[in-house]
């Protein structure tokens, strides 16, 4: 009856099965149902975003459901269910609300034996979007032992699904590269090398060896890059106060962002692992370098 639609229209829609099928990678609840008033840049204290619900996934009593612990067939439905959230119009650049504190760490087995040495250190998700959730997994499967081919294999296809996202109303294909003379590229990069003139000390508190460093650099050159930098490095910000940026990123992740400010240069896709290039992607995103962005974006679906 027309009483009984109102009534069934005006009631709350259930999103907690989505959220549930997402972190349980369950391609067929999904692929054919009607989800569309689904929040897909919503965010979950226990599952973060849509897509970092993909990657954590979630734990009932004694059974994890996550990319680690999958099949090759749900880690396969996991990717199909990446690309279409992110069809439905998901940002990888969203991050979880501050109640979400979830860790992990993961270990390999042989029988009932740990394999040593494949134990990784425990991974920390809160205040990281889904392009820093795939790069911190990344890191930390590649220094431990253990075979973990097929999960770094769904972590690098995992990147290159989120680096082809593009934001609604998007036109072009990225970057327009003019031509640029070898040597006005050398100058700026010697700029960046040398710290004569550098004004500035980012200091990086990243996860892997080259943890808290410092690197110097020059404000003019980051406040013509980036509004946020402008900003921050305006005497009413702490930053333009002491004149130091904290990131909460590795040296060589900055070191790489820093050099596509300068230069323009893009990154060498042979030398750039995927770890590092989606860690200077997130903070390129952060600072609103949209040229660093676009470039990270080609690097990270190439590797």
């Amino acid at each position: 009856s027309k009483e009984f639609g109102a009534i069934v229209g005006s009631m709350d829609r259930d999103s907690d099965w989505i959220w549930e099928a997402l972190a349980l990678g369950e391609e067929s609840l999904l692929k054919d149902a009607d989800i569309d008033y689904f929040d897909w840049n919503g965010t979950h204290e226990k599952y973060g975003t849509p897509l970092i619900a993909l990657v954590v996934g979630k734990a009932t009593g004694q059974e994890v459901y996550d990319f680690a612990t999958g099949t090759p067939e749900k880690l396969i439905e996991r990717l199909n269910l990446m690309r279409l959230v992110l069809a439905k119009g998901a940002t990888p650049h969203a991050k979880p609300p501050q109640q979400f504190s979830i860790c992990k760490s993961w270990w390999k087995t042989e029988g009932d034996k740990e394999v040593e040495n494949s134990r990784t250190p425990l991974v920390h998700f809160n205040d990281k979007s889904a392009y820093g959730v795939v790069a911190s997994c990344l890191e930390a499967l590649t220094n431990v032992e253990g075979d973990w081919k097929r999960e770094l294999r769904f972590l690098r296809d995992a990147a290159k699904i989120l680096a082809s996202y593009r934001p609604s109303g998007h036109v072009g294909g990225g970057v327009v590269r003019v031509p640029v003379a070898e040597g006005a590229v050398e100058t700026w990069e010697r700029l960046l090398n040398t710290s004569e003139g550098a004004d500035v000390t980012i200091a990086c508190s990243g996860s892997s060896g080259m943890c808290n460093a410092e690197l110097r650099a020059h404000a003019a050159v980051l406040r013509g890059a980036s509004r946020v930098l402008r900003a921050m490095l305006s005497p009413g910000f702490r930053e333009g106060s002491t004149a130091r940026v904290d990131v909460d990123c590795d040296a060589v992740a900055v070191k790489l962002l820093l050099l596509l400010v300068y230069t323009g240069e893009e990154p060498d896709d042979a030398d750039a692992l995927p770890e590092v290039l989606l860690s200077a992607m997130e903070l390129a995103h952060q600072w609103d370098v949209g040229h660093a962005v676009a470039a990270l974006e080609v690097a990270v679906v190439r590797r």
